[in-house]
């Protein structure tokens, strides 16, 4: 049981590498004589990794240990997407190691 929230990490991290390979612009499609059949909204990359993420982190914000298995999450997916689905993986990846710098101890540091 208590491994329950690394697998459910390992998990999302697993779906979001399958996703960052993938062409997820996908709005119209078309009949073989091009003719549009379908609109589709669909989530972006941006969305995907919002969900993924941000509650998750928010919430985590008090508990170093999430924070870390976030911050590699974040830093895995980082090196694994197209340069252009960088920035809102960079920006959350600041995010949370500026939490970690302002997280207290558990255990107070001996002087």
């Amino acid at each position: 049981m208590a491994r329950f929230p690394e697998r459910r990490a390992d998990s999302i991290e697993t779906l979001l590498r399958a996703l960052a390979g993938r062409r997820l612009d996908i709005s119209d499609v078309a009949d073989a004589s091009g003719t549009i059949r379908a609109d589709l909204t669909l989530p972006t990359w941006e969305d995907f990794v919002a969900l993924a993420h941000d509650e998750i982190a928010l919430s985590a914000r008090h508990f170093p240990a999430v924070l870390r298995r976030q911050e590699q999450l974040l830093s895995t997916l980082a090196y694994s997407v197209q340069p252009a689905r960088r920035p809102g993986i960079d920006d959350r990846l600041r995010w949370v190691r500026a939490q970690l710098l302002g997280v207290e101890p558990l255990v107070p540091e001996s002087s």
